[in-house]
């Protein structure tokens, strides 16, 4: 998707949430606010869902480019993640309110997942063995279910007014199980 497009779907997708719940808004409702073609839509997204999932994908690979090769760096990429949210809130509360939700949210856990399996490979190459495949895969899905559950553990309780406060207690509280975990892991290989 270029940037342009992007950027200007955003801030349609913005306008169009303050008068429409997102069940509501088609393709149309996009492409004529803008003057486009509904063929300009499709030829970026095939559907409503896939260009929110498609923004979801592109926001955390984003977020985790920032890690590198350093699992540790995770934690501080999923606090980016709590403050954008928190910066679109009427997107993200549109996303909680619709009734594809779970399409949203399984797209969230699997980009996480699919970002943080990337981020824990490139940080285990740094080491003189190789883990087994199954301890990898077992410590993928604790820190990514992990980091999921502080997402969506925060869009869940409706975004705080008090961001700062909870990012510092889920820093503190994912943060160890995050560290206590990948010290087990690396005692294990």
């Amino acid at each position: 998707m270029s940037g342009r497009f992007e950027q200007k779907t955003h801030e349609t997708l913005l306008k169009l949430l303050k008068v429409k719940d997102l069940d509501n808004i088609s393709a149309t409702d996009i492409t004529n606010d803008l003057g486009l073609t509904k063929q300009a839509f499709y030829y970026h997204a095939k559907n409503i869902p896939d260009y929110i999932c498609g923004q979801i994908r592109k926001h955390v690979q984003k977020l985790t480019d920032d890690c590198g090769n350093n699992v540790n760096k995770l934690l501080s990429a999923a606090e980016q993640g709590m403050l954008y949210f928190r910066e679109n809130r009427i997107i993200m509360d549109a996303i909680m309110k619709s009734e594809k939700r779970s399409i949203y949210l399984n797209c969230l856990y699997d980009s996480i997942t699919s970002e943080t399996e990337k981020v824990l490979t490139r940080h285990l190459k740094k080491l003189p063995v190789d883990p087994d495949d199954d301890d990898k895969a077992a410590l993928t899905d604790f820190i990514s279910g992990t980091i999921y559950g502080l997402l969506k553990n925060d869009l869940e309780s409706g975004m705080s007014k008090e961001p700062e406060h909870n990012i510092e207690q889920y820093k503190r509280y994912y943060g160890k199980a995050i560290s206590v975990n990948i010290e087990k892991f690396l005692k294990k290989i």
